[in-house]
């Protein structure tokens, strides 16, 4: 090749061209962006509404139904999905991954606003927001201290940290866990109010008429004017007390004499705890195109920062932190690096036996990773765990071009040439066969470009880092490389003693070995090529038997725990029982911090019967993740009057509560989808494995069934809506007006007396104005009826639905529990009746990929096999190398079935990078016997010359290559368990394709050339 030839001829040209691609690599390192995984984040947009007192029937019908009808028709949307519970429409929009996010945000807002003329007058505005605003979150802080109040504390968590954090780069938001606002609470005594012949009505009247803050103008003189401001505003206790409500003659009825009014917190139902102790929590949400390790530093720095300028008592402390694990694997994965370096350059050097030689291809080592940084940089991409995970592999990659090089110029060598002229014609040589494979190699990555769901996007960064450094490599190999061969490969043999001779014969004696074998199996071509297709057609029945899942557990050190208290149980019933798990949490001895959050609204008000647990386990404990897991999964389960549901946090998750079994059982009727579900649940549980099923869909919370007698009603002057705001204000508390403290803004909340609403008759005892002012009892005009009502009106693309959710054990794949479960379900469902179940989130995603990563092994395959033909203007060539990909396919399955590892997205990648991966090997014996051929050597002698002088070469190729991705296959460090599926795939079918190939493909080549030249032969003869 010419460009070899020129460089040969002058070095300083070969050298310049690595030191660039070094210089481009050196620049660009520190300016990638670093994260635990590419962003596969699904344009998601979120529509939030809040009906203040509203049930769930009332906000599925008054405020969801109106916007999906909105949003639905929006382009590029895949899914919507909503929860209608208390107060609360909450609308998720999955769009297509190839939609722009904020294109599709911007749609939403137009949507919206066009449903919002059709949604209830006194609804908050709809809260929209995308999904980099509403991730995860990053940091947990707390914020706690002994005998400080909980108001006081909230004051100084938006006032002093709130701001603070939020403008740290990386931030999109801040979160409140816990929090106790400061308000002015009018606590509404029912028969005082009554007693002074008064209605709540009157109490709000009064409140927007006496307590106002109005702009009154100006003085304006001659020479001066002044500003005119009416203080009708009230701002301490005091003077709310002293608000007068009524007038009767010479009496008048202050706030004080039907209302107890106190300064308080505007909502109790919630609660957060630090290691026990009651906290305010504050949880950082980042950007999503923000680095999370940049972002958890800056906020652990600011922490400290501020916990200098915390009042006496009060301590900040970070209470959660997902970087710690992120960082972690990269550092651990850096370590991988390392020592995949470590354990090539010694393989090399055990063929080599010289450190001078060794130097030559270690030296595509740093050109080509450091090179490759360069690549990332202007693809857009980042440092993180996949990207080191293709660096760590192409480490053993890159060299091989190199040892081809200076194997087949050292050959030259010992034949009596000069290194200058061995490296010229063996670079004439073997310049194609090294072209060949690095284009192989990297046009196995191409079916990745195709892939738009989200294992394409995960791993096309991971492709691309390959590849990048594949194509780097090889472009040393034609510069570098023939470069220092000619300068650095010495003439002569020197005698070799000592270890370098120990090695020399071991060597020696596998060449000796294999060509023995060798000529055997070339005298019975189709007894290997018969074992060849045995060997395959192993591999595809194990294909049905291995287990398969999306993602493989890894131990992050972290465990969480949700739990669950019966429908219509009060704050006070879940803290209980919250607190008994809490206990038992503190008691482990590798639990190092506990966060314990009750009733954490995301979006509005929380659920004040659930409540979450964020275990951090000892960095330096003796017992694994999984083993603690087990053992506080018992525990917690076995606590009476809560449901306890534990899970590990999962790779790839795109959020901690995800699950791995997800469907979704659609139809019109609320009480047949809950029964269905309910059956669904008892049925799956019996399956051995499938663990904390859960229905979303619960017709169990206790409800109060007003209903009006319009006649009556009607009679005594009493409207609809006057019974519904008197039981609006005096049942769910309302802010009926505002006053201002200290420069902000509080609520005034006027709400019954708990005492006066603890039992449902306690209704019936309130009293709305009638006709001619007179009181009517809600009792004349109303019934109440105890009834249940769902907690939450779930929908699945609009229709109403019923999520069933839940974890598998070790004793069941992922893949095998989610055919169970649907063929569970399609049992369950009547035929015909309109009722059907979709898989969904986590469920969903392992389909897609399972179907995805067919598509990209089958086109890898046909990708590679076009490459093959262009390169050796052949279409017969290509199979007999592509027998190699075949083998390789089988060992793969072999090796994961013998470590206990399953089929999961990150060893199928393995797979799809076998077939470049051992195509090289193929490569090298078949275009060096075509070679020989065209000089005129037999059909025999060249099959079995090639297969011999490419056994070096090819051993120290797959050799390096395995050597390489040790430290990835042994599944060492953070998150090593989920990346060593992907090294055991490669490096078993490396090891097995490498034995097998190097007898099978020479067997294969001899049989088709064979039946070539027998068919060219009659040809002529005819």
């Amino acid at each position: 090749m010419k460009l070899s030839e020129i460089c040969i001829d002058r070095p300083v040209m070969a050298t310049v061209f690595s030191l660039i691609i070094v210089l481009f690599g050196f620049i660009a390192y520190p300016r990638l962006a670093v994260r635990e995984y590419p962003d596969i984040e699904k344009p998601m947009v979120s529509v939030t509404t809040i009906l203040r007192g509203a049930a769930a029937e009332v906000v599925e019908t008054s405020v969801t139904q109106f916007i999906e009808d909105e949003v639905i028709g929006i382009e590029g949307v895949k899914h919507v999905t909503s929860s209608s519970r208390e107060e609360v429409s909450d609308i998720q929009i999955e769009f297509e991954l190839s939609r722009n996010l904020e294109d599709a945000a911007n749609d939403v807002r137009d949507r919206v606003a066009l449903a919002r003329r059709n949604l209830p007058d006194d609804i908050d505005d709809p809260i929209i927001s995308k999904s980099d605003t509403r991730g995860d979150v990053v940091v947990w802080l707390s914020l706690s201290g002994d005998g400080v109040d909980p108001m006081r504390l909230t004051e100084i968590s938006e006032n002093q940290i709130k701001d603070r954090l939020s403008k740290l780069p990386g931030v999109s938001s801040l979160m409140i866990g816990g929090e106790r606002r400061f308000s002015m609470r009018i606590w509404i005594d029912s028969r005082l109010l009554t007693a002074k012949g008064l209605t709540i009505a009157d109490v709000a009247a009064a409140l927007q008429r006496e307590n106002v803050d109005i702009p009154s103008g100006r003085i304006e003189g001659v020479n001066q004017e002044f500003t005119v401001r009416s203080l009708g505003e009230m701002h301490s206790v005091e003077e709310f007390e002293m608000l007068p409500v009524a007038k009767y003659g010479d009496t008048i009825v202050y706030l004080r004499d039907v209302a107890k009014v106190a300064a308080g917190p505007e909502d109790e139902r919630k609660a957060l705890r630090f290691n026990g102790r009651p906290s305010i929590g504050l949880g950082v949400v980042k950007r999503k195109s923000a680095n999370t390790l940049d972002v958890a530093r800056a906020v652990k720095d600011e922490v400290k920062a501020l916990s200098t300028e915390m009042p006496p008592g009060v301590r900040l402390v970070v209470a959660y932190d997902s970087s710690k694990f992120i960082e972690q694997s990269i550092h651990d994965v850096w370590e991988a690096i390392v020592e995949s370096v470590i354990l090539v350059i010694l393989v090399i050097f055990f063929f080599l036996r010289s450190m001078r030689a060794t130097l030559i291809p270690a030296l595509a080592i740093p050109v080509s990773i450091i090179g490759t940084f360069a690549v990332l940089y202007f693809s857009g991409y980042s440092i993180n765990t996949l990207t080191l995970m293709g660096i760590t592999l192409a480490i053993g990659l890159v060299v091989d071009d190199a040892i081809v090089v200076l194997e087949n110029v050292t050959r030259w060598v010992e034949e009596g040439h000069t290194p200058y002229e061995a490296a010229k014609e063996g670079m004439r040589e073997i310049s194609f066969a090294v072209v060949s494979a690095t284009i192989s190699v990297a046009a196995v990555f191409l079916p990745l470009l195709f892939l738009t769901d989200q294992t394409g996007r995960l791993f096309g960064e991971f492709g691309i880092t390959v590849a990048a450094s594949v194509l780097i490599s090889g472009f040393v190999a034609l510069t570098l490389t023939p470069m220092l061969c000619a300068r650095i490969v010495k003439s002569g043999h020197a005698e070799e003693t000592g270890l370098r001779a120990v090695l020399r014969d071991v060597v020696e004696y596998g060449r000796n070995l294999y060509e023995h074998q060798l000529l055997s199996a070339l005298r019975q071509p189709k007894l290997w090529l018969v074992l060849g297709i045995v060997w395959f057609v192993i591999g595809l029945a194990l294909l049905t038997r291995i287990d398969s899942e999306l993602v493989p557990d890894a131990d992050q050190g972290t465990i969480y725990a949700m739990t669950i208290a019966p429908v219509g149980s009060t704050i006070e019933y879940t803290e209980r029982y919250q607190l008994q798990a809490e206990e038992i949490l503190l008691a482990t001895p590798e639990v190092e911090n506990l966060l314990s959050i009750v009733a954490l609204g995301m979006n509005g008000p929380g659920q004040v019967n659930r409540g979450f647990f964020f275990v951090m386990l000892d960095d330096q404990r003796k017992r694994s993740q999984e083993e603690v897991f087990q053992e506080l999964a018992k525990k917690l389960w076995m606590i009476p009057g809560m449901q306890v549901f534990t899970f590990k946090p999962k790779a790839l998750s795109q959020s901690i509560t995800s699950s791995p079994l997800e469907l979704v059982i659609q139809g019109n009727d609320l009480q047949r989808l809950n029964q269905y579900a309910d059956e669904v649940v008892q049925r799956a549980q019996q399956v051995p494995g499938i663990v904390n099923l859960q229905s979303n869909l619960s017709i169990n919370k206790p409800q109060l069934e007003v209903k009006i007698d319009r006649d009556r009603a009607a009679d005594l002057g009493v409207s609809a809506r006057d019974i519904a705001q008197t039981l609006q204000i005096l049942l769910g508390g309302l802010d009926l007006s505002t006053f201002k403290l200290d420069g902000r803004s509080y609520d005034v909340i006027a709400q019954l007396q708990r005492e006066r609403r603890s039992k449902p008759e306690d209704m019936l005892e309130l009293f709305v104005r009638g006709r001619g002012g007179e009181l009517i009892p809600l009792s004349s005009v109303v019934s109440a009826q105890q009834d249940v009502s769902p907690r939450e009106i779930p929908h699945y693309d609009r229709l109403r639905s019923a999520k069933v959710e839940g974890h598998m054990t070790d004793a069941i794949s992922q893949g095998e529990a989610l055919r169970r479960i649907r063929e569970v379900a399609e049992e369950v469902l009547p035929k015909g009746e309109g009722y059907q179940v979709q898989l969904s989130g986590e469920a969903e995603t392992y389909f897609d990929s399972q179907r995805a990563m067919q598509f990209a092994y089958l086109l890898a395959l046909v990708i590679v096999y076009l490459t093959l033909a262009i390169q050796f203007e052949s279409f017969v060539h290509p199979f007999t190398i592509l027998v190699a990909a075949a083998l390789s396919f089988t060992g793969a399955l072999v090796a994961l079935l013998l470590f206990g590892k399953t089929l999961n997205i990150f060893s199928q990648i393995g797979l799809l990078m076998l077939i470049g991966l051992v195509t090289k090997n193929s490569i090298l014996i078949v275009e060096f016997a075509n070679q020989l051929r065209e000089r005129g050597v037999g059909l025999f002698e060249a099959v079995r010359e090639a297969s011999s002088a490419r056994f070096r070469p090819i051993l120290m190729t797959a050799l390096s290559t395995i050597a390489g991705l040790m430290p990835i296959a042994l599944g060492l460090g953070a998150g090593g368990e989920s990346r060593s599926p992907l090294g055991i795939a490669v490096v078993g079918g490396m090891f097995f394709s490498t034995v097998l190939t190097i007898i099978v493909v020479p067997a294969v080549y001899l049989l088709i050339e064979g039946l070539r030249v027998s068919w060219r032969e009659r040809a002529r003869s005819n």
